[in-house]
């Protein structure tokens, strides 16, 4: 699903509230969204704001939310609802671009991703994703959120008890390489002299997987239900630093739950890569003896969906490990994101009939306690050429 339309706040981010002129930029802005065929609507809470819109950049009457047009004012899901009606447009189709709290409240309680326009006086907002003019935020549309091909590895299957396997990754491990976004995930070379180029490629990596998940609409909660975003736990502990930041910033975006801490390790595993240069073919059992989930959350989990982040998967078994883990404490579904993924077969993993377990202890299960079957993957080789420039 592609973004077909973007909101745009009119007061302070298109025309200056202080000069009553319109912002440097803005006219070039709107040149270029429109000709990626991107609708624009401008939202206010004043009729007159409006209407100099639609006199200053050619904004379709049909296209101005007002509280008249729309029968609310912002942060009530009224602005997006008259869009819904009108144009059958998903919350993940649109862009929402202001500089207001009431801007804010309005993208976030409709599922919208938020630009604050850090141009403005008013933007004191510390959620969404700055620009700091309009060519930036026709960038990073341009950029990030018209991409056609959302992932280089995806899976869709049903493991042996017919329960969902969604798996999905940004890039291949190669790639990754090339692009030095693997050793800024491990820590690796981190000198002062590549500060720079480092900052670049985190909000790349981040822009990119955001808006993967966001235009597939992984994000959005099915009815009944919540989303509980969370980290797939390091070899020694919690795992920080960018997926950490990226999943804190990504999460307030949508109002979900942030959970860093839902999977534990509650005994160091030794790093699997360690065994594999030894020539060495690690079992899942060293993933299923050093993981729980974290006891304060019991009896808190049912029907949840998790959105489950890792930097990178090899066989899998930190992922079919945490899903297992999860579904037997009563979590509807998983969905299993990870940076890279590394040129190997899927297998999923399901209890054996009998098997049971407490998901918030320390077990000793192992890889015979379950049974494997072979899902269904596909790569997008389309998928890495946004990557291309980094190298």
């Amino acid at each position: 699903m592609a973004i077909r339309a973007v909101i745009l706040d009119v007061s302070g981010t298109l025309i200056d509230e202080a000069t009553s002129t319109v912002v440097p930029g803005v006219p070039e802005m709107l040149d270029r969204l429109r000709a990626q065929g991107i609708a624009i609507f401008a939202a206010s809470n004043e009729v007159a704001s409006t209407a100099l819109a639609e006199s200053e950049f050619g904004i379709e009457r049909d296209h101005l939310l007002n509280p008249v047009t729309v029968g609310g004012k912002k942060g009530t899901r009224k602005y997006f609802g008259a869009i819904r009606a009108r144009f059958g447009m998903a919350p993940n189709q649109l862009l929402y671009l202001g500089d207001s709290i009431n801007d804010w409240t309005e993208a976030i309680n409709s599922g919208i991703a938020f630009f604050p326009a850090t141009w403005s006086a008013s933007t004191v907002l510390p959620y969404g994703i700055p620009v700091s003019s309009p060519a930036q935020f026709a960038d990073m549309v341009e950029t990030y959120f018209l991409k056609q091909a959302f992932w280089y590895y995806s899976v869709d299957g049903r493991d042996g008890q017919n329960r969902p396997v969604a798996v999905r990754a940004l890039m291949s491990n190669r790639k990754a390489e090339e692009s030095g976004i693997k050793n800024i995930l491990k820590g690796i070379n981190q000198s002062w002299r590549e500060q720079e180029r480092r900052k670049r490629l985190i909000q790349h990596l981040s822009l990119h997987l955001l808006a993967s998940i966001y235009l597939e609409g992984l994000y959005l909660p099915p009815v009944k239900s919540g989303v509980i975003w969370a980290l797939y736990p390091s070899h020694d502990g919690p795992q920080t630093g960018i997926l950490d930041a990226f999943a804190s910033m990504a999460s307030r975006m949508f109002r979900a739950n942030y959970q860093n801490d839902i999977i534990e390790r509650h005994t160091p595993a030794e790093k699997l890569a360690f065994a594999r240069a030894r020539g060495e073919n690690p079992l899942i059992d060293v993933q299923l003896q050093s993981i729980r989930l974290n006891v304060a959350l019991r009896g808190k989990l049912a029907d949840k969906v998790v959105l489950l982040i890792d930097d990178f998967s090899t066989h899998a078994h930190g992922f079919e490990t945490a899903r297992n883990f999860l579904l037997n404490a009563g979590v509807s579904h998983v969905i299993s994101i990870a940076v890279g993924k590394f040129p190997s077969q899927y297998l999923a993993y399901s209890p054996k009939p009998g098997v049971q377990w407490d998901s918030y202890a320390a077990i000793n299960l192992t890889q015979d306690s379950f049974i494997t079957t072979s899902v269904e993957e596909t790569r997008n080789q389309a998928a890495l050429e946004v990557f291309d420039s980094l190298i």
